[in-house]
């Protein structure tokens, strides 16, 4: 049995925000068991995004990401596009039902971004606003579309020709969502290939509405492992104002896995050529035709689904990205010294003398790093002075 669970790195945290009493996401993370599951099935990845009141909204994304990994492991013999696409309207349909039963909790809700890594690839099961990028050789791309009221009459904007100001529509309107409504559309997407060193990303609106995908590419081709990305995502989400909840998982494809793919798709061809060698007379004389037709299938089945990646963004952090972070650091350090919490103002001084250094030798990259890695160091220690 190959061990999948060591081929792939991940990274989940979920934060309530600043402005939050309560925490509406969740996220889940399933990783395949064995060679006959990861073939057929993979590695699960869901985040999701819950709205309604009284608690509907947490209850809403806390069945989603408790049913789909249930039904899409549990359902054997359709192709996994198949599957995760009933995976996802079946939790819709739990929802819905529980909404109807409650009534605090009818019309609840969530937002539903789930990624699946295959033997075949990538391959995305989406509804809301939540998204799923790919993070490749220091460019970000969003695989998913928002289902929003921007991203829908953008998009109807460039189907008509038609020019329309967007500039007045609010941000956070989305289109579609798990539980509202008896029936879903989900939007698949994939397979999109894998490489090594690739690095996936599922998040909520409570990023990506306070950190832009360009820094969220900086941030990525930074920091040096991906838990301490993670981190440093949620700590600038609330830094920016935290008026979310804030919930992400980092899936990065380790060298072991584009390996042992490698291996495990030329143990599957040679048994295949095998079979194929031992009744290649019979098939070839009396069902050639349906060889045809199979292989015409399995075309059709791999063929890629969706239109993404829907935009891409590099990894080069805006003119004033330093200057912002100079700026935040000065703040922490201000909040430290008027609630008289202690820090350590050594380790503080060396990080962004380090910063200033690279600053000078005009490489960013580590000059950012640096600067991000003294806002982490500041948090931790303000998170322990404040429990003091």
């Amino acid at each position: 049995m190959a061990d999948w669970d060591e081929c792939v790195r991940y990274a989940e945290l979920t934060d309530v925000g600043m402005r939050r009493a309560s925490n509406q996401d969740s996220c889940v993370v399933r990783l395949a068991s064995s060679d006959e599951v990861f073939d057929e099935r993979g590695h699960l990845f869901v985040v999701a995004d819950g709205m309604g009141a009284h608690a509907a909204g947490e209850l809403a994304s806390q069945m989603a990401v408790e049913a789909i990994p249930l039904y899409y492991y549990k359902t054997p013999g359709k192709e996994a596009p198949e599957v995760l696409q009933g995976a996802i309207t079946d939790a819709n349909a739990k929802i819905f039902t529980k909404g109807e039963a409650i009534p605090d909790f009818k019309k609840m809700g969530t937002t539903c971004s789930s990624l699946v890594l295959t033997s075949r690839g990538a391959l995305i099961g989406h509804v809301g606003d939540s998204r799923i990028y790919r993070f490749r050789k220091n460019k970000l791309e969003q695989l998913s579309f928002d289902h929003s009221l921007v991203w829908e009459l953008e998009a109807e904007s460039k189907r008509t020709g038609k020019v329309a100001s967007l500039e007045n529509v609010p941000k956070n309107v989305i289109t579609r969502s798990l539980g509202p409504h008896e029936e879903v559309k989900v939007d698949l997407e994939g397979y999109f290939p894998i490489q090594s060193e690739d690095i996936f990303l599922l998040c909520s609106d409570g990023l990506t509405g306070e950190v832009s995908d360009n820094k969220i590419a900086t941030i990525l081709s930074c920091m040096p492992d991906i838990q301490v990305a993670a981190q440093t995502l949620i700590n600038l989400a609330n830094l920016n104002g935290g008026s979310d909840n804030v919930t992400l998982i980092l899936v990065e494809v380790l060298p072991q896995m584009i390996v042992k793919l490698k291996e495990f798709k030329s143990k599957q061809g040679s048994s295949v050529e095998k079979k194929k060698s031992e009744s290649k007379a019979f098939f070839s004389k009396l069902f050639g035709f349906l060889a045809k037709k199979s292989g015409t299938k399995k075309e059709a089945a791999l063929k890629r689904l969706g239109r993404g990646p829907y935009r891409v963004y590099d990894a080069k952090p805006p003119s004033s990205f330093v200057d912002s972070l100079h700026d935040i650091i000065a703040q922490l350090k201000s909040t430290a010294e008027r609630r008289g919490w202690t820090i350590d103002t050594e380790t503080l001084k060396k990080k962004l003398n380090q910063a200033r250094l690279a600053g000078q030798e005009e490489n960013h990259k580590e000059q950012v790093r640096e600067l991000l890695m003294a806002i982490n160091y500041l948090m931790a220690q303000l998170k322990q002075g404040k429990k003091e």
